[in-house]
């Protein structure tokens, strides 16, 4: 991250925001003072603290909802450019303002951290799925959707920006196997198990990936969506390809 991200993301920057936030909304609510009422420049003050506490958190969005408290009754409420108020009931607007930029604020600072800790466990799982070299997939089998992991474009060579489908992934697939892999698939979308080793080609490089799979049937015993994994076992293939040779070579030493 750069300074000036840093920077921006920093509590510091949300007060700022919270302060110029507020006064922009005054100068922009003022200049048309005669066409609007206190409660749409309280309408403009609540989108301020809900700004601020998405990008900044609670504790910004709480200046911002003093700042705006301070603004509608200087401001907006008569009499004008007093912090006095002759009608009682202007302090009970007040008090149902804050109260509501407040729990807005909250509201919307809980949501901006679920959704940083949402993306901090994809990347978590991202990092993981790398390292073991796995991947995930789902596939909604009604609208031919297929989302793919991370790993699993990594496997088939293909951006991320790229939408699968069914069709793409069986291209992927060496020519050679790819009769056997759709028949595993289709035998899996009637209820059969999906565990198959096969090959990809992927820019002219053959690598070999295990998949699994369990795939959801309907009431009526229809398929209806399938989730599983592809692991990248080319590195093994290797291994037992020359495991294989070596026992060859030994079998005919032996028979010399």
């Amino acid at each position: 991250m750069s300074r000036l991200a840093r920077i921006v993301k920093s509590k510091s920057a949300g007060y700022v925001a919270a302060v110029l936030g507020v006064a922009a909304a005054t100068v922009v609510c003022a200049a048309v003072r005669g066409d609007i009422t206190a409660g749409t420049a309280a309408l403009a003050m609540l989108l301020v603290v809900l700004f601020v506490a998405a990008g900044w958190g609670s504790r910004p969005a709480f200046l911002a909802s003093i700042v705006g408290v301070l603004s509608l009754s200087f401001f907006f409420l008569p009499p004008i450019y007093r912090l006095t108020m002759r009608d009682p009931r202007n302090w009970i607007d007040l008090l149902v303002f804050f109260v509501t930029a407040f729990i807005a604020g909250q509201l919307s600072e809980r949501s901006r951290r679920r959704e940083q800790a949402l993306r901090e466990s994809e990347a978590n799982l991202n990092t993981a799925q790398k390292i073991a070299e796995l991947g995930s997939w789902h596939l909604d089998i009604a609208h031919n959707r297929l989302t793919w992991s991370a790993e699993v474009f990594r496997m088939f060579g293909m951006p991320e920006s790229a939408v699968p489908t069914y069709e793409i992934f069986l291209d992927k697939v060496h020519p050679e196997d790819r009769e056997l892999v759709d028949r595993a698939w289709q035998d899996a979308l009637t209820g059969g198990h999906y565990d198959i080793e096969h090959r990809l080609l992927v820019s002219g490089e053959e690598k070999w990936v295990r998949e699994m799979a369990r795939v959801r049937l309907d009431a009526s015993g229809n398929a209806i969506e399938g989730i599983g994994t592809v692991q990248d076992i080319t590195e093994r293939k290797r291994n037992e390809a020359a495991l294989r040779r070596s026992n060859e070579e030994m079998q005919g030493l032996a028979r010399l």
